[in-house]
């Protein structure tokens, strides 16, 4: 079951969302907790916030009976995220890699911005891209030579500086990196990891015990982003969405399938049940020469009130044109072409559908909305 919320942890202060015509500025991510080693930063997240222009949307328990028809070219709610293992090898065409994931950015303009395996050198690049100016970046860790960032559009509200905690048993430093935000009028958890990399180990305890520690990573990020949220439905009384994404080195034959929470889901195999969804595929990707193929990156999500995932795709699979690099193959050395990065991206988009067709039916009808027959049944649209 998932947890209570001690005391302290009811208190946690959150900052909810202004009303209209209350003055609003914006306020960076970058307000960042800094985490030492164990240290639970829980009792320290809020700070100001920032609101754009509000938006009126139909939710579950809105009565359209009495409202005027929705417009026709209205959309409905939108957000997409997109999360990018961006490859720390700084020798191989790094300017351009890093051009051509901001060329991915440009063209899908994401509403939050997951990275992982980022180096300083990266952030310098991106600090001169035209994409970084619309975005708040989290800061960077101490010590660690890569890590992971989240970059949130500036038309989001933040509610909370963002939260960097370590897990306890990490080897490697990894950990969850969340921040609560409101984009266009609904509240959102959004979270990043690197969980603990793929075990050397071929066989034995030394394998079963790394692959323990993956297994409990996930479910200690679970239970986290679980008192975010609720944190965020005791202020406004309606839950929030949980979006949780990343390198999550996570491989079914090893590991077995992830242990999720009651209300969450991993939405690619729902979404997309032939087809496997290798992020990192050795056979595809043509900056790689070997073999091995797994969908090590994932989205798992906790959604409320109507918000689907309608579409997850992979993105940065073709070579960079005019990028190459040498690396030895077989004891020769041999000129390969150039990928985005050795991870396919993922970009996901949620919407709020309940509302769509809410707002399609009193449109036609004038009345009351009756949600269409499996649209609350079917918790996920084929792209």
């Amino acid at each position: 079951e998932e947890p209570d919320l001690t005391a302290e942890q009811k208190d946690i202060p959150v900052q909810t969302s202004q009303s209209a015509d209350e003055k609003r500025t914006q306020s960076p991510m970058s307000d960042v907790v800094e985490l030492s080693d164990g240290q639970d930063s829980t009792e320290k997240l809020g700070g100001s916030s920032s609101k754009p222009d509000e938006v009126v949307l139909l939710s579950d328990d809105d009565d359209v009976a009495e409202t005027a028809p929705k417009k026709t070219d209205e959309k409905p709610w939108e957000m997409k995220v997109l999360t990018y293992n961006c490859w720390f090898e700084i020798s191989v065409c790094l300017r351009e890699r890093m051009a051509a994931i901001g060329a991915i950015i440009e063209e899908e303009k994401p509403d939050v911005i997951m990275m992982q395996e980022v180096v300083p050198e990266m952030e310098q690049l991106f600090a001169t891209a035209k994409w970084y100016k619309r975005y708040h970046p989290s800061q960077r860790p101490r010590g660690m030579a890569y890590y992971t960032l989240l970059y949130v559009h500036k038309s989001a509200e933040i509610l909370s500086p963002s939260d960097r905690h370590e897990f306890g048993n990490s080897q490697m430093g990894r950990d969850v990196l969340s921040v609560c935000l409101n984009l266009r009028g609904k509240d959102i958890v959004v979270a990043t990891s690197h969980l603990e990399s793929l075990t050397e180990f071929k066989a034995g305890p030394a394998k079963d015990a790394q692959l323990a520690v993956r297994k409990e990573q996930l479910e200690l990020a679970q239970k986290r982003l679980h008192v975010f949220g609720k944190r965020l439905e005791g202020a406004t009384s309606k839950a929030p969405q949980i979006i949780y994404a990343g390198d999550m080195n996570w491989n079914d034959k090893e590991t077995g399938t992830p242990q999720l929470k009651p209300g969450w889901v991993d939405p690619w195999p729902k979404l997309y049940p032939r087809d496997p969804g290798y992020t990192y595929d050795g056979p595809r990707n043509c900056m790689l020469v070997n073999k091995f193929r797994n969908r090590l990156d994932r989205f798992f999500c906790k959604l409320a009130g109507g918000v689907r995932v309608s579409s997850i795709k992979m993105v940065g699979l073709d070579p960079i044109p005019g990028a190459e690099y040498e690396r030895s193959v077989f004891g020769k050395m041999k000129t390969l072409p150039v990928s985005p990065s050795d991870h396919f991206g993922l970009l996901a988009t949620f919407r709020n559908e309940e509302a769509q067709v809410q707002g399609e039916v009193a449109a036609t009808t004038g009345g009351a909305a009756e949600p269409a027959k499996g649209s609350i049944r079917s918790f996920f649209k084929r792209a």
